[in-house]
């Protein structure tokens, strides 16, 4: 077991690519030893833990595949007995995809509802096991603030993560905070090309859209400010104040609704 650093030992999902993979380097430059979750990221995860270890970090990458939820509490035993109890648990992995209520079989549901919830239930409840001191962020999407049927099955599953977040907050207090981050146009899919970010944008009060930099400070604030529970944190540059918001399901730049 690899002795504990200062700032504790940290399990984020998804730190293979993206997003998760951004919090996780962050979170290391706050001297947290991570626990790199993958799915199929392989080299991602490989790269992750490298980059980490290059920095004079500590990384491990662990693989679950969150297909089947139940994997998920081997997970969380595994990560803490590789580096230590984990302190901060960060759900950063998540299943996207588009369709509206009429093409979602109950496959497409399932899916969605294995990764974006149940994954999620599953290890925080495994991390209250383990610990009771320590924080959980889950990662939401602002879509929630909107009503949008061309993503029915993803948004129902984050609707339903936010619930948890502060079902959890609720009970695991006062050693356990719970908290939530809700990002808007922060890293679009490589898919949408550069006239759908612009209009994008447009919709966005404040005229842009958002850097990693933008959610990595709200993390921080997460962490920082142990009075903060129960909340889910929107960093979107208020594009969840409109409605009914802009999607690639009402982009009206391709008739097919798909940039």
């Amino acid at each position: 077991m690899h002795s504990k650093r200062e700032g504790g030992v940290a399990l984020v999902t998804g730190a293979g690519t993206r997003l998760g993979r951004a919090v996780a380097l962050f979170l290391a430059g706050l001297d947290y030893v991570i626990a790199v979750h993958y799915n199929t990221s392989t080299e991602g995860a490989a790269s992750t833990v490298r980059e980490i270890q290059e920095r004079g970090g500590h990384a491990e990458s662990f693989p679950c595949d969150f297909a089947d939820a139940r994997n998920c509490a081997g997970l969380m035993q595994q990560a803490g007995q590789a580096l230590g109890t984990i302190t901060l648990l960060v759900n950063c992995a998540s299943a996207y995809d588009q369709a509206p209520i009429r093409e979602t079989d109950t496959e497409l549901l399932r899916r969605e509802f294995e990764a974006n919830l149940i994954a999620p239930f599953q290890l925080i409840r495994a991390f209250a096991d383990q610990t009771n001191a320590g924080m959980v962020v889950n990662f939401i999407d602002n879509k929630t603030a909107f009503v949008q049927p061309d993503y029915a099955a993803y948004l129902l599953s984050k609707h339903a993560l936010a619930h948890l977040t502060e079902m959890a907050a609720a009970e695991l207090g006062p050693g356990i905070r719970v908290n939530g981050i809700a990002p808007g146009v922060i890293l679009p899919p490589e898919r949408r090309n550069e006239e759908y970010i612009r209009w994008r944008a447009d919709g966005i009060p404040i005229g842009r859209t958002g850097e990693v930099a933008h959610i990595l400070s709200a993390l921080r604030f997460l962490i920082e400010n142990e009075f903060v529970n129960g909340q889910i944190l929107r960093v979107d540059g208020g594009e969840s104040v409109l409605r009914p918001g802009r999607h690639a399901g009402n982009y009206p730049g391709h008739p097919d609704r798909q940039p």
